[in-house]
């Protein structure tokens, strides 16, 4: 099921985020890529689709960082891998 942010939701998330424990280990590119990909995905479907073509553009990070960063993601549950490549799920 795909799920819309509506603004009231995304200002909830924006609070509460630094505050959890998991979003504390992330490194400042990790916090970066999510924080990009939660404005990007505002009031879109959670289902997003990343590609590391585009990382230097879009989140300013070299191949090898975003990939690093997108682990660090997925390892802590904010993201999850789909079947579909280069398909990701945003879980917050």
């Amino acid at each position: 099921m795909l799920k819309t942010v509506d603004d009231n939701i995304f200002s909830i998330i924006n609070r509460k985020l630094p505050l959890e424990k998991c979003f504390k280990k992330l490194t400042s590119n990790a916090r970066n890529v999510l924080y990009t990909l939660i404005t990007k995905s505002k009031n879109e479907n959670k289902e997003i689709r990343i590609t590391t073509f585009n990382s230097e553009s879009v989140f300013n990070l070299k191949r090898d960082l975003f990939i690093k960063a997108l682990n660090e993601l997925i390892k802590v549950d904010y993201l999850k891998k789909t079947e579909r490549n280069n398909v990701y799920i945003l879980t917050i």
